[in-house]
């Protein structure tokens, strides 16, 4: 009664199961090359496309902001993107 959990009380885990949280250096050299690109593409539509043609599908991600568009960017990248490579390379 009364006692609390203590982190020496939680499982710790193995280098096994924190293998397939982390990416390994080919990973982030591909997720960093991506991202750079993104951005690069974000503020060419933001200063050369949408100025120009203000209707283009690109534009409504524009309007976002930069900021979202940079969260929404580093997620894929560094979470989704090597996952989901990883699992494709696995079938």
């Amino acid at each position: 009664p009364g006692h609390s959990p203590q982190a020496s009380d939680l499982p710790l885990r193995g280098k096994g199961e924190m293998k397939g949280l982390l990416l390994n250096r080919a990973e982030w050299r591909v997720a960093v090359l991506s991202f750079l690109i993104k951005i690069a593409l974000f503020w060419l539509a933001e200063l050369v496309i949408c100025e120009l043609d203000y209707g283009r599908m690109i534009c409504r991600l524009v309007a976002r902001g930069f900021w979202p568009c940079l969260f929404s960017f580093a997620l894929m990248d560094v979470f989704v993107i090597p996952r989901l490579r990883r699992w494709w390379q696995q079938r």
